[in-house]
């Protein structure tokens, strides 16, 4: 089947149906590092800006930014392309599900910038998305502050981890999971 062929069919489904697919393609084990991906594009602009200023004739490869993820991520900013590199409906619909599907590692700084809406590298749309469809947050701090905080609009669950570097080993054995009681959210 060729590519517009597909995207046409894709594109003629109902939003519903679309959203179910969209939430299917992003649902991942492994959540997303969310400061990773802020600093990724940060790294990356100042990369390109490195190549701009290199003397003329001086050629060396340029990494892209897949190749500066680590494994575990890669997945995440891959479905991070398709949802928008396609068209506005896909985009909307994909973000949504971006968002809502993936469960997000938040250190305590980029908590506190969250909470005073001053993320760098996120356009201010992603931002309002982010706080209104993430519902699984992975962090350090305690999963009360983060009930209470009222940051995420539907947020269902809090996974605390305890080791002080993220991941130990066995990664399954480091988080203390909560789901949120709706006391906590208001």
């Amino acid at each position: 089947m060729d590519m517009a062929v597909a995207e046409s069919s894709l594109l003629s489904l109902p939003d519903e149906i679309l959203s179910m697919i969209m939430a299917f393609t992003m649902a991942s084990e492994e959540p997303v590092k969310l400061r990773l991906f802020l600093d990724l594009n940060r790294d990356f602009n100042d990369q390109q800006d490195c190549h701009k200023r290199s003397p003329p004739g001086f050629r060396f490869s340029s990494p892209s930014r897949l190749d500066l993820l680590p494994l575990d991520q890669k997945e995440h900013y891959l479905d991070w392309l398709v949802v928008n590199g396609t068209c506005n409906r896909i985009r909307r619909v994909g973000k949504s599900a971006f968002f809502r599907e993936k469960s997000f590692m938040i250190h305590e700084s980029l908590f506190h910038a969250l909470r005073a809406n001053k993320v760098t590298n996120m356009t201010a749309s992603d931002l309002a998305l982010a706080k209104t469809c993430i519902r699984h947050v992975v962090s350090q701090i305690s999963w009360r502050i983060i009930a209470k905080s009222a940051l995420f609009d539907h947020l269902q669950s809090i996974s605390v981890y305890k080791s002080r570097y993220g991941y130990g080993a066995d990664r399954k054995s480091c988080y203390e999971r909560h789901l949120v009681p709706v006391w906590g959210l208001k």
